[in-house]
């Protein structure tokens, strides 16, 4: 009985001391999620801004989201090419921001995940209220020639991912307050 005891104890002390409760994961169950590398398909965004900005030709470490809530993020470096824009650079507002803004024109980015066959495996729309950030794409948007930025994208799985393409949209602000 004397040993059961101090068995029991010892247990309580090693899992109090390596900070253990029973709300963390258990690492011996939990399936080890691997690391997931994505390449762009191909560095030439599609729709409205092709060819004024490109994708910068590297790999891309997606970082799995922690909690079951939690979404899966893949940073993009994103390059401003010498092509003029669609638009002037201090008039330009994220397309979901438009109704706050006396800007004439709305941009936004999307993206396409692709497994190793080149099916589409998640996609965020270009005209999405989606998960990204705003101020990070508000930068890439005002990006001069030569510039680099980046855009956080948040997607549900990217575990299944291979590779990506950038989607852009470019439209006349409607709700315009000039």
């Amino acid at each position: 009985m004397k040993l059961r005891l101090l068995a029991i104890s010892m247990t309580v002390a090693v899992l109090t001391s390596c900070g253990c409760s029973g709300e963390t994961k258990n690492e011996t169950t939990d399936p080890v999620q691997k690391e997931v590398v994505l390449k762009a398909a191909q560095t030439e965004l599609k729709g409205d801004l092709k060819g004024c900005f490109e994708v910068v030709d590297k790999n891309y470490k997606v970082k799995f989201g922690e909690h079951s809530f939690s979404k899966d993020i893949v940073v993009v470096e994103l390059k401003r090419t010498s092509q003029e824009l669609p638009y002037d650079r201090k008039d330009v507002v994220l397309l979901h921001e438009a109704e706050e803004s006396s800007a004439s024109v709305c941009a936004s980015f999307g993206i396409e995940v692709l497994d190793e066959n080149g099916d589409v495996v998640e996609k965020l729309n270009a005209n999405e209220d989606s998960y990204y950030s705003y101020d990070d794409m508000t930068a890439v948007l005002q990006l001069l020639p030569d510039e680099t930025a980046t855009i956080a994208f948040h997607l549900d799985d990217l575990s299944k991912g291979a590779t990506f393409r950038v989607l852009s949209l470019v439209q006349p602000n409607e709700y315009s307050k000039k």
